[in-house]
């Protein structure tokens, strides 16, 4: 990204590519989507960590319940 004006003065006459998110109102030379992704794959590993823990406590129940009814 460029941040300066001494930087933007540097890339005077060279070719740049410049992405434009209107969404953000960001301009920048390179696409940077590494802070999207983490959010993205966080929040995946997130649901899913939580439908585990879910499954497992809801099966240790049963099998509590199971094994406490073939004592009896």
């Amino acid at each position: 990204m460029i941040y300066d004006e001494e930087e933007a003065k540097a890339q005077v006459g060279k070719r740049v590519s410049i992405y434009i998110d209107n969404t953000l109102k960001r301009h920048t030379k390179d696409l940077n989507f590494s802070s999207d992704a983490i959010w993205f794959a966080g929040t995946i590993s997130l649901v899913c960590f939580l439908i585990f823990i879910n499954s497992f406590v809801r099966e240790t129940i049963f099998i509590v319940k199971w094994v406490k009814y073939k004592a009896t």
